[in-house]
């Protein structure tokens, strides 16, 4: 897991191009502590901080050239089939300087070109550059695990790993209204669009290629098709049983120690029921609050215990929440307004004492069926916690013109013409916008703040095959969610937690904004200039309404107050550790 930055150019590089590589490298050091790299090239320049987990040699030093001397890459991520493409690689008579899967990336895109995705098996963004053809090419894995964003300025095209090193706090110029109503209704802002016209995200599953003509090229390499069964299939939990084996085994590959990542839930308890089985020293982690309702770590203590692990709780209280708030949000350069990642915060700060690696559940909701939302029909579906609807935006916001449903209406169609049960058109939309743009978002953000890797053995192209075509009765049933998936792991872990509903380490803001975080709020969207964006007297006099007793869903609040935050650290430029 590691940070990279890059400029290409349809004419020569300028200095200032090359000097900015080298101030966005050390803006991306939290994800790679462990070594920097840089590389400029006729017509390129790259920048690479490494977090050593595979071959901590020198031999995995990037950016990294082939061994033909044609192509020079830099890549975040880990491949989990990397040992069995070595193999291949060999075979072919291609000879390896190391057992970092970098490598293997590397000669396989040498070898294969853009065809050499269809092969990988992991989590991944990468950039190659090519010096023969002057081409720059680079990806994004299916799911979205790791980040990508770009922007064209003239005749070149920057990238790099996180948005900060694209814009700095302060310059971040005009702000993208589409964006901001996306944002006040999802929490998140859904690719590939961000608050920066200019910057896009490629989406999951994309590819980007530009060269001398000066013309970028983005295209879809990799869809995910659902093909529900009718009816239940006999085999369903073998299936699913044997993809999660096989990929949990495959996530555990590293030169450095794994734990994982354990809250109360049926998710990460399975993740780590089957990593025991493999390290029967595994450390796990958790955090809560110290609040009824609000705390899974009375749970997953119970389940470590059962399953012979560690577990290292974490108590996070009020004011070490509040006075972390700024810093935490500021690491997303974009607002964000789950509150679960402020959790997720603490839990990577705390993991990261002890370990490198860590497992986690992400996305077994999305791909097996676990949302309570599902249970819907499907018409109209924009996410799985939506917080205003389009036609309510106007209450909050002067802003007018795109929403989220411009993103959502064309994957609720594709699914209805495919003739897709309910279920499977909400996943295929969530799939889509809700886990890249919320989910995996902050997993990545959160860990990669600490210089911890995260993996996730749910988004796994064996795990989505077994996934893909489950039956409407074997994701929700009338008294549950995740049926097949439940029934296939029940022996794994205690009785109580497979039964158990989803949690997902809550946060008791709701509770907060009308005591330990009102001061914060008020002065956050009063300080803050966003009249241009936000009804600053209808935000207020909700908080005040909030305070003396209003009872409703507090989250329409949250969105407001975080972004305020975000203008006041990302477009005024106010240092986040001083504020208030």
């Amino acid at each position: 897991m590691c940070g990279f930055c890059g400029v290409t150019g349809a004419t020569p590089l300028e200095e200032a191009e090359v000097d900015w590589v080298r101030e966005a490298t050390g803006l991306l050091a939290h994800r790679g502590p462990d070594d920097e790299g840089r590389y400029t090239g006729e017509g390129v320049a790259l920048g690479f901080r490494r977090l050593a987990i595979v071959d901590p040699s020198e031999a995995g030093h990037q950016p990294m050239m082939s061994a033909d001397g044609r192509y020079r890459m830099v890549y975040n991520g880990e491949i989990y089939n990397a040992p069995r493409l070595a193999a291949e690689l060999k075979a072919k008579g291609v000879e390896l300087r190391s057992s970092s899967d970098s490598e293997v990336l590397l000669e396989l895109f040498a070898l294969y070109g853009p065809a050499c995705l269809d092969r990988v098996r992991g989590m991944f963004a990468f950039a190659v550059w090519d010096a023969e053809e002057r081409t720059l090419f680079a990806a994004r894995d299916p799911f979205g695990i790791k980040p990508f964003y770009y922007r064209m300025d003239g005749t070149s095209l920057r990238f790099a790993s996180e948005k900060k090193a694209l814009v700095r706090p302060g310059a971040h110029g005009p702000v993208d209204p589409d964006s901001v109503r996306r944002f006040l209704s999802l929490q998140y802002v859904p690719g590939p669009g961000t608050m920066s016209p200019r910057i896009r995200v490629l989406p999951p599953g994309h590819q980007l290629s530009y060269g001398p003509d000066g013309e970028l090229r983005v295209r879809r390499y990799h869809s995910h098709v659902f093909r529900p069964a009718a009816a239940a299939r006999p085999d369903t939990g073998r299936r699913i049983r044997e993809a999660l084996e096989d990929s949990v085994a495959a996530h555990l590959r590293s030169d450095v120690p794994v734990g994982s990542f354990l809250s109360g839930g049926v998710d990460s308890a399975v993740v780590c029921a089957l990593a025991a089985t493999h390290d029967s020293s595994l450390q796990t982690f958790t955090v809560g609050f110290g609040r009824e309702g609000y705390s899974e770590i009375e749970h997953a203590v119970a389940t470590a215990d059962a399953l012979g692990v560690k577990s290292n709780p974490y108590f996070i209280g009020a004011e070490e929440f509040a006075t972390r708030l700024p810093e935490i949000l500021a690491q997303f350069d974009e607002p964000f307004a789950d509150a679960a990642a402020v959790a997720l915060w603490f839990l990577a700060r705390e993991a990261r004492k002890q370990v490198k690696v860590v497992l986690s559940g992400e996305g077994a909701d999305e791909l097996f069926g676990g949302y309570h939302v599902y249970r819907g029909t499907g018409e109209g579906y924009l996410g799985a916690d939506l917080v205003y609807e389009p036609s309510e935006l106007s209450l909050v916001t002067p802003l007018t013109g795109g929403s989220a449903d411009e993103l959502a209406a064309p994957l609720r169609e594709r699914a209805r013409k495919a003739g897709w049960d309910p279920v499977t058109l909400r996943q295929s939309v969530d799939l889509a916008l809700w886990l890249p743009g919320d989910i995996l978002t902050k997993a990545d953000r959160m860990t990669m703040a600490h210089g911890l890797e995260l993996r996730v053995p749910f988004l796994d192209r064996e795990v989505l095959a077994a996934a893909e075509t489950l039956a409407y009765s074997e994701k929700i049933s009338p008294d549950t969610t995740k049926s097949a998936l439940r029934e296939a792991v029940a022996d794994l872990v205690p009785p109580e937690v497979a039964r158990r509903p989803k949690l997902g380490f809550p946060v008791p803001i709701r509770f907060w904004l009308r005591d330990e975080l009102y001061d914060f709020a008020e002065a956050v969207l009063t300080e803050a200039e966003i009249g241009e964006y936000l009804h600053r007297e209808t935000a207020l006099t909700m908080l005040r309404d909030y305070r003396r007793g209003d009872d409703f869903d507090w989250r329409r609040l949250w969105v407001l107050v975080c972004f305020a935050v975000w203008h006041r650290i990302h477009v005024e430029g106010v240092d986040p550790r001083r504020f208030g």
